[in-house]
C-alpha cells in the first residue's frame, strides 16, 4: 500500500531526478589517465652460422718409386763421391770399364800395406 501512493505521487520519480541532477552537478569529469605505452623491447634475431660443408681431402697415393737395377753395381759401391766412370769420367758408368776401379783400389790398398 505504502509503495502504490508512492509510485502515484511520483515522488520516486522526483526523487530520481533530483538525485541525477545533483550527481550531475557535482559529479566531477574524472581524468583519464594515459596509459603509459611500454616500449616494446626488439628481440634480436639471432643468425644462423650456416655450417660449411668440410670436404673431405683426397689422400693422394704415394707412388713407390722403384730402384733401378743398376747393370754396375761394382762401381757404385767402390765410388763414394759422384758416380762417374773412373776412366772416362763421363756421367754414367761405362760397364766396360767395370771392374778397372775396383782393381785399381785393391792395387793402392796392396801398395799402402806393402808400404806400412
Amino acid at each position: 500500500l505504502a509503495w502504490d501512493i508512492i509510485v502515484q505521487s511520483g515522488y520516486l520519480n522526483r526523487k530520481i531526478r533530483q538525485d541525477w541532477a545533483f550527481s550531475l552537478k557535482t559529479k566531477k569529469k574524472k581524468k583519464k589517465k594515459k596509459k603509459k605505452k611500454k616500449k616494446k623491447k626488439k628481440k634480436k634475431k639471432k643468425k644462423k652460422k650456416k655450417k660449411k660443408k668440410k670436404k673431405k681431402k683426397k689422400k693422394k697415393k704415394k707412388k713407390k718409386k722403384k730402384k733401378k737395377k743398376s747393370s754396375v753395381i761394382g762401381l757404385f759401391r767402390l765410388s763414394p763421391t759422384p758416380r762417374r766412370c773412373p776412366m772416362c769420367q763421363q756421367q754414367q758408368l761405362q760397364p766396360q770399364h767395370r771392374f778397372v776401379r775396383s782393381t785399381f783400389l785393391k792395387v793402392e790398398i796392396l801398395w799402402d800395406f806393402i808400404l806400412k
